[in-house]
């Protein structure tokens, strides 16, 4: 148990003795913010029974539950749409209901900013990314990336989530430690084109190929 003992001021009417008192970090819960935002990962789903017990979620409020239809949360449908919670929103509630010297921060796309990620101990991406924010355009995009980047307290840290975002540069690092891998071609953007990619293809004489696109 770590305490912080914090010296009081004593009145004037009493002896200049110092008071101490102690306050148990124990006690006080720690705040943890999950930035949620996935909608084609649900649990709430009659095929799902046999995998687990998802009673803890009977009163999780339907705002943090996904239209299937829309894929909106329903705090942005019409009254009376039914949804479902995917396993983003599932695990911070679980720990809700499970962990009280935890404090759950439950974090809307919407919602994510500099401030409130500041508000938290620790903020951990499990459903909404920048790759998402990379779909919303270059504003949504860069306030995204500099939250993430400034924030200081957001798990994966921003360093590797940079890493994982650029395949050239994580599949690279996998190829020099031996990892086995697919061939692949490194298309960047600079000086990339599709006479260029057709021509790399048919020297390695490949038939058929797969390609994906990076951060």
């Amino acid at each position: 148990i770590y305490c912080l003992k914090l010296p009081l001021r004593p009145p004037p009417h009493q002896s200049r003795i110092a008071h101490r008192r102690t306050i148990s970090l124990s006690d006080m819960p720690i705040k943890v913010g999950f930035l949620v935002g996935k909608d084609t990962d649900p649990v709430e789903d009659p095929k799902y029974e046999k995998v687990g017990d998802t009673s803890f979620m009977k009163d999780l409020p339907d705002q943090y539950r996904v239209d299937p239809d829309s894929h909106e949360y329903l705090k942005n449908c019409e009254e009376g749409t039914a949804g479902q919670a995917h396993a983003d929103v599932a695990i911070p509630w679980y720990i809700h209901k499970h962990y009280e010297d935890i404090e759950v921060d439950i974090i809307f796309p919407e919602d994510i900013s500099l401030k409130r990620l500041r508000s938290n101990v620790v903020n951990f991406v499990i459903g909404y990314d920048v790759i998402n924010a990379v779909f919303e355009g270059k504003d949504r995009l860069a306030e995204v990336t500099n939250a993430f980047k400034t924030c200081g307290n957001i798990m994966p840290s921003w360093e590797v989530q940079e890493f994982i975002y650029m395949k050239s540069s994580y599949m690279t690092k996998l190829k020099e430690l031996g990892v086995p891998m697919a061939p692949t071609i490194f298309a960047y953007k600079a000086d990339r084109t599709p006479e260029g990619l057709l021509a790399q293809i048919k020297e390695r004489g490949w038939k058929m190929f797969v390609m994906k696109q990076s951060y």
